[in-house]
């Protein structure tokens, strides 16, 4: 492996990263799914990612954008008349509960596109990056984030994040009590369970009274209000386009660098899922996928052991392999499955390809996530420098043909990128 040093410090180029982030959410604000304002920065990082790739692909795909966040209103309706058919019918209850928490579960947790029809078509896009290697291509990493921007969780705005995980947690177990009911009434009346709840089974469904609170909750979850997602998206993708481009003049021989800017990703990782659909069939065991979306605590860097809601389990070569990579450079790294927080790395692992999640954010969901905070007066340029050194990092290792060092910041202006063999082994 040879000694490749970049004539680039890390502290330079967050500087410069947060002045890009800057930038695009001033110039293109309310980059919502299938806006003309996503598709503006599309185009405008298509021409940054020119500046270190060979190959630049704007690719548009179609998305239904109010899916995601579409089963809402039907789900807490029908949760309600469950509340209510109970004290008359638990046939009745029953199935509106199955009914009410089906759409919930494919589409907002299991990220299935269930709903997707019965809302309007749109077009976004996914930008592509390929930086080629000069013989035949035996491995290719591929550089992932969004660069898209949802709609504000009103409920976490409003009330904090332990509030809205309190609320979130009552809406399950406020499913899970009027289940046990409704199950409890049918064994004790016996057929379809009709007929006027009485007795201790009508204080049952009069307690159960009290989940209206955090189900109506539900209906103002998010609002209008499109945030800046300076963190979560835009932090993770210039960092992506930063460390493509500091090896615009690293000729790799067997290696393919990548970068992929997923559009829609804060309505369920539409794009990842178009451009699996685009793709699957043309990468194998030499590709690994890195996604990393937001770097903005240092000291809360995680590698996803499980995603989508702990569903896909992380491929265990991969995880180790994350977790040298950050020791390589200083970093203390935990494993972590998230739950709120889930990456496009859950959506290539659960279709097959290799994948890793890298984030950098607090496990506590801090103010920031999903909220108005999340703009570009809220950075961390240290945590982005972090991200910066960890993607050039992973990618010298997983090619096993150079390892990359960075110039100290009074070097960095007159430094030139040099080689120097050494007689480190290939990964």
């Amino acid at each position: 492996m040879k000694e490749c040093k970049l004539p680039f410090d890390a502290q330079h180029v967050a500087a410069d990263a947060a002045d890009e982030i800057k930038y695009i959410c001033k110039h293109f604000d309310k980059r919502f799914s299938a806006s003309d304002s996503e598709k503006a920065a599309a185009e405008y990082l298509a021409g940054r990612l020119a500046e270190g790739a060979q190959d630049v692909k704007t690719e548009p795909f179609k998305v239904c954008p109010r899916a995601y966040f579409g089963w809402i209103t039907f789900t807490v309706v029908c949760l309600l008349l469950a509340l209510v058919s109970y004290f008359f019918s638990t046939l009745v209850s029953c199935m509106l509960l199955i009914v009410a928490v089906v759409p919930y579960m494919l589409e907002y947790v299991l990220f299935k596109r269930f709903y997707d029809p019965l809302f309007k078509q749109s077009e976004s896009q996914n930008v592509y990056a390929v930086k080629h290697c000069s013989g035949e291509v035996k491995k290719r990493i591929v550089l992932v984030s969004h660069y898209d921007a949802g709609n504000e969780w009103h409920t976490k705005f409003a009330f904090g994040t332990t509030a809205f995980v309190t609320q979130r947690a009552l809406n399950i177990v406020g499913v899970a009590y009027l289940a046990a009911i409704n199950i409890a009434r049918w064994v004790m009346v016996g057929g379809i369970g009709a007929g006027i709840a009485y007795g201790n089974m009508l204080y049952a469904g009069l307690a159960g009274l009290f989940f209206v609170i955090p189900w109506g909750a539900t209906l103002f979850f998010v609002s209008r209000r499109i945030i800046d997602g300076a963190n979560d998206g835009l932090s993770g993708a210039v960092t992506a386009i930063a460390a493509l481009n500091s090896l615009k003049d690293v000729q790799f021989e067997n290696t393919e660098v990548c970068v992929l800017l997923a559009g829609s990703g804060a309505v369920g990782m539409r794009g990842a899922m178009a451009f699996v659909d685009a793709h699957k069939q043309e990468f194998g065991d030499e590709t690994v996928f890195l996604v990393a979306n937001i770097w903005r605590e240092s000291g809360a860097l995680q590698v996803n052991t499980r995603e989508l809601n702990g569903f896909v389990k992380s491929d265990k070569k991969l995880v180790k392999f994350a977790f040298d990579s950050a020791a390589s450079i200083g970093a203390k790294c935990r494993g972590h499955m998230p739950v709120f927080s889930n990456t496009e790395s859950g959506i290539f692992s659960a279709n097959g390809l290799r994948s890793l999640g890298f984030n950098a954010i607090s496990a506590n969901l801090p103010d920031y996530y999903r909220t108005r905070y999340d703009s570009y007066d809220n950075l961390s340029e240290d945590c982005i420098g972090l991200g910066y050194r960890l993607a050039l990092e992973v990618i010298g290792r997983y090619s096993g043909e150079y390892h990359f060092v960075l110039q100290p910041s009074d070097d960095s202006a007159e430094a030139h990128t040099t080689y120097v063999d050494d007689d480190t082994p290939k990964d």
